[in-house]
């Protein structure tokens, strides 16, 4: 793997955590039984949903992404990667 390729992943492993918070977060205020919310949001950070949000978004394959198997993980890698930048975008123009 190199830098650009580890890079890419850090990004998307931080695109991916981000998405997920948001997820715990949105189950929190509105869903009362605790272990159905936990369902919840991990069908809401699968690869499946986030791989569909990615397409609805018209995201194509980042040029990095060492993932070959299956189009939906290739655009959740995409989508996950966009949200990561944008959340390293707004961390650096807070501080």
């Amino acid at each position: 793997m190199n830098e650009d390729q580890h890079n890419f992943k850090k990004t998307v492993l931080l695109g991916d955590r981000v998405l997920r918070l948001a997820a715990a977060e949105l189950c929190n205020e509105i869903i009362e039984n605790r272990y159905k919310a936990a369902e919840i949001i991990d069908f809401l950070g699968s690869n499946k949903v986030f791989g569909l949000i990615g397409r609805k978004k018209g995201l194509e394959p980042h040029r990095d992404d060492p993932e070959t198997k299956g189009k939906s993980r290739v655009l959740a890698n995409a989508y996950e990667y966009a949200i990561g930048q944008l959340y390293q975008e707004n961390k650096v123009k807070v501080s």
